[in-house]
């Protein structure tokens, strides 16, 4: 469904992400471990297309220069290029670092804020329906004002507006962050239940390998820009290096 090919990032002279190469098969929880600064957000944002059109406006206005190399393919089609509004309509969405909900919104018009490039009521309808099943919190505060919500119930609206463009790729940066670690695990069920019930595929780029190592098929251990370890659930867990580093065994 993805693939990355030789992407490499520029931030005027800084290299931010280095000749990574990943893939993400259909149906498949994909994450991307690493700790901040990394550049997993950085390699999230050039899929969504959000990279590159900051690229393009700090280009009309003098501003840091951003150079982004390499291809970016979606279910086969070269997206390297294309807005991040056509990579919606495609099927990609990010939920982005730190929430980024409408804080002065209800929870209500976040949730369709999601949607707003949809037509197709019934269908708006189905995946409102779906989302408020998966994360039923939000569906006895769907009048209340976002900003007051707790941490993890504004993580669950910014996933669930994500879900409300019926993204076929769904993309979650540092979805863990600031959470309690039994508000982190509660998390990780109900992303795997989006996963097995929608079929949507996820990818993750998540600092916290522990606990969220269990829910993934595949993951990949990035550096400094660069993908230093990759491979299935499996042998990420029975790697060594891993076990040591990010794992404290």
């Amino acid at each position: 469904m993805l693939e990355t090919s030789n992407l490499t990032i520029y931030y005027e002279n800084a290299i931010a992400v280095n000749d990574v190469n990943i893939r993400v098969m259909e149906g498949e929880i994909v994450a991307i471990f690493g700790s901040n600064g990394a550049g997993k957000s950085t390699l999230l944002n050039s899929v969504s297309g959000l990279l590159q059109e900051r690229a393009r406006r700090e280009l009309q206005r003098g501003g840091e220069r951003i150079t982004i190399l390499g291809t970016i393919k979606f279910n086969g089609v070269d997206i390297t290029h294309k807005p991040p509004w056509e990579r919606i309509r495609m099927g990609i969405a990010l939920c982005p670092e730190r929430r980024r909900i409408f804080p002065e919104m209800t929870v209500y018009e976040n949730l369709l804020s999601g949607a707003y490039l949809r037509k197709d009521k019934e269908g708006i309808k189905q995946d409102l329906e779906f989302v408020l099943e998966v994360f039923p919190s939000l569906k006895d505060r769907l009048g209340q004002i976002a900003g007051f919500l707790s941490g993890g119930e504004q993580q669950m609206l910014a996933i669930g507006r994500a879900l409300m463009s019926n993204p076929k790729l769904l993309m979650l940066d540092e979805p863990l962050l600031g959470l309690a670690p039994i508000i982190q695990l509660d998390l990780l069920e109900r992303i795997k239940k989006i996963n097995i019930e929608k079929g949507t595929t996820i990818l993750i780029a998540e600092q916290y390998v522990s606990p969220t190592i269990n829910y993934i098929d595949r993951g990949y251990i990035m550096e400094t820009g660069v993908i230093t370890i990759e491979g299935t659930q499996r042998e990420l867990l029975d790697n060594p290096q891993i076990k040591t580093a990010y794992l404290g065994v």
